[in-house]
């Protein structure tokens, strides 16, 4: 497991982060981001990555467990199809990648975001007002 980027003007010079990503956006996968923290609006702060990185993000929700930096659950059997926008998700996140498990959501990728990712989407809000 990686450690999720420290939020310092590093992560704003790292365009490629934030613009769209051809080989991202050609597996076509579907994503669903759920939110296992107390606080309200980060899964809708890592869902605007997936989707500018060319993803396509179904559902947006929250998660009935808390986890502590994030999870990326896939469909069984799909580790190889989505093996590219795993290690881009994870170069950024570093989330622990679990196959199953994706409780009601009907996706490729569920992202779920936890108490160490929250802290960095709460920089990135702080940041963007």
């Amino acid at each position: 497991q990686q450690p999720a980027l420290e939020m310092t003007n590093e992560y704003y010079d790292r365009e490629s982060d934030w613009w769209e990503d051809s080989l991202f956006k050609k597996t076509n996968a579907v994503y669903g981001v759920a939110n296992s923290t107390q606080a309200s609006g980060l899964a809708r702060v890592v869902a605007d990555h997936i989707e500018h990185w060319g993803g396509s993000v179904v559902k947006i929700g929250d998660w009935p467990d808390l986890v502590d930096n994030c999870e990326l659950r896939i469909k069984s059997g799909q580790r190889k199809r989505l093996s590219y926008p795993i290690k881009k998700i994870n170069s950024l996140f570093g989330c622990d990648v679990i196959e199953d498990g994706l409780g009601d959501y009907v996706v490729d990728i569920l992202i779920v975001v936890g108490d160490e990712l929250g802290v960095w989407a709460q920089e990135v809000v702080l940041l963007s007002e």
